[in-house]
């Protein structure tokens, strides 16, 4: 400090320390006018600047050649003598695609006596797949991708279609605009594919705490908090972090802007997408096509299925039990892993650590006499693995067993 200055001297620095050490008091008729912030470098928007004037105007082959020469001349430098062929192709390879060139490869392009057999080359490690995985590990590590949750457990998550879908944006050339929009809302695209709802992968990279002491909401928010972060300094090319307690202290941001951006992201579903590889869509259609030939075969060999239906309908609709809904209270003396948000329509959501097996309690109070029967509902809700009921990976739950007790100190159910 101070920006774009002299550092302070050392007595000024001891002077601040002793301040600080003695309570930092700041009187408030002192500095109230806002320090002038100059407009950051990521929000100047890039012009194409003219050529710096070279000596040698016979050394550059193209428009960058001329800040490089531009540059080695003016520290009294002569450019390097030109690669050979082999130094070439093993610049360009491990460049490119982080591997170098093949035997066959190497042999094809030092037989090559053109003036484009470089640029061949080079197009040939362009179209590469390997292309993809070598730069969009980049943008992986700016997206917080990883194969496991972090923190406690570490469990292993599924994630890896997003990473496919980075190494074939960037293969497939995709702009860089519909890339970002992709990323932070190809959900809320119209008719969005597959391909652009995997793309919010970007948003879902948070770690995840299922330590049996955690509290679902907190680390729900604090996901959203690493979210802010990442668009950030990914995308805007800011560090926002300091805004979450404050107004940026060096950077043009402030807290009402950094809880702006936080609101747009905190209004979305958290549960995982069904997504499937191109074999299993093939499979997934022909048994969606088999089950709809089964029901066009049935329906056409009973041509008055629809009455039918209905008169079995009003048979059994008469002389069904009358079910009751008793609101349950959750056990907080039930230890178990799992945290149980109520919800608006009276059930609870499961969150937090799945184990392979755990018990749930639950107190239920009504003025019902002779009770016979209870009735569970397991419901689907957005927010659970692939829509739920269950909060296994695949969005199944299995229920083994149910115990029943009176009385007011009852460990439920």
């Amino acid at each position: 400090m101070p920006m774009d200055g002299e550092k302070l001297p050392p007595a000024q620095v001891a002077l601040i320390r002793a301040w600080i050490d003695q309570g930092a008091d700041w009187p408030e008729h002192v500095g109230s006018q806002s320090a002038e912030v100059g407009q950051h470098w990521a929000f100047v928007a890039p012009r194409r600047p003219a050529l710096p004037r070279v000596h040698d105007e016979s050394w550059p082959d193209n428009p960058i050649d001329y800040f490089v020469l531009a540059k080695l001349e003016k520290k009294g430098l002569s450019p390097s003598p030109r690669a050979e062929k082999p130094t070439l192709l093993r610049r360009a390879g491990l460049d490119l695609v982080g591997l170098p060139a093949t035997i066959a490869e190497a042999d094809e392009f030092f037989a090559d006596t053109s003036d484009g057999a470089f640029g061949k080359q080079v197009e040939r490690l362009l179209k590469s797949p390997h292309y993809g995985e070598r730069w969009g590990r980049h943008w992986l590590d700016a997206a917080r991708y990883a194969d496991s949750d972090g923190f406690e457990k570490d469990k292993p998550r599924f994630v890896w279609f997003y990473r496919d879908w980075v190494v074939n944006a960037f293969n497939r050339d995709l702009p860089y605009d519909q890339f970002i929009i992709e990323q932070i809302a190809g959900d809320l695209l119209p008719n969005p594919t597959q391909d652009q709802l995997v793309a919010t992968g970007f948003l879902r990279n948070s770690m995840i705490n299922e330590e049996g002491g955690a509290d679902p909401e907190q680390f729900r928010m604090e996901a959203m908090f690493d979210r802010v972060d990442a668009i950030g300094k990914s995308v805007l090319g800011v560090t926002v972090q300091c805004s979450q307690c404050h107004d940026h202290k060096f950077d043009p941001f402030t807290q009402e802007e950094y809880y702006s951006l936080f609101a747009f992201l905190n209004n979305s579903y958290e549960g995982a997408l069904t997504v499937y590889t191109d074999d299993e869509r093939e499979q997934r259609s022909a048994m969606l096509s088999e089950m709809a030939a089964i029901e066009d075969r049935l329906k056409t060999q009973t041509p008055d299925w629809r009455r039918r239906m209905e008169a079995w309908i009003e048979k059994v609709k008469d002389g069904q039990p009358e079910w009751i809904v008793v609101q349950p209270k959750r056990d907080e003396t039930e230890a178990s892993g799992a945290r149980y948000t109520p919800m608006e329509d009276g059930s609870y959501l499961a969150q937090g650590y799945a184990p392979p097996t755990s018990s749930s309690g639950f107190i239920l109070e009504t003025e019902l006499q002779d009770i016979t029967a209870v009735r569970f509902e397991l419901m689907t809700d957005p927010n659970l693995p692939r829509g739920g009921p269950g909060r296994s990976i695949k969005g199944l739950a299995l229920l083994l067993s149910v115990s029943w007790w009176e009385g007011l100190q009852s460990p439920g159910i």
